[in-house]
């Protein structure tokens, strides 16, 4: 989005109570602004495109035999929540996986 001001805060507390105040608007987790949410002091924006965001996340262990149990634990709770919550979504991935086929080279048959 275009704006003529922009505001960038290091914490997001600050940006909830910048955005609860009125002074501007912000991408938030809803799982952190829910209070505010059934309070009615955020609301969603209504937004023809664009509504939510997804990004990737990347699990990495980097010694897994020396990783404590609350981070083992971590993991677990992580793979949980992805494996049900992409079995609850019916939004397509952006790049689906194709099925890869041989290609003949030209002028050569391909046996069958």
């Amino acid at each position: 989005m275009e704006a003529t001001q922009r505001w960038t805060v290091s914490n997001l507390a600050t940006s909830i109570e910048a955005a609860r105040l009125g002074h501007g608007f912000a991408w938030l987790p809803e799982e952190r602004i829910r209070e505010e949410l059934k309070a009615g002091t955020l609301k969603a924006l209504p937004l023809r495109e664009g509504g939510e965001r997804y990004a990737e996340l990347y699990l990495i262990f980097t010694d897994r035999e020396h990783a404590g149990p609350a981070t083992l634990r971590l993991g677990e709770i992580i793979r949980e929540a992805v494996a049900s919550e992409c079995k609850k979504s019916t939004v397509p991935a952006k790049n689906p996986v194709q099925r890869r086929t041989r290609r003949t080279p030209p002028g050569r048959a391909r046996p069958k």
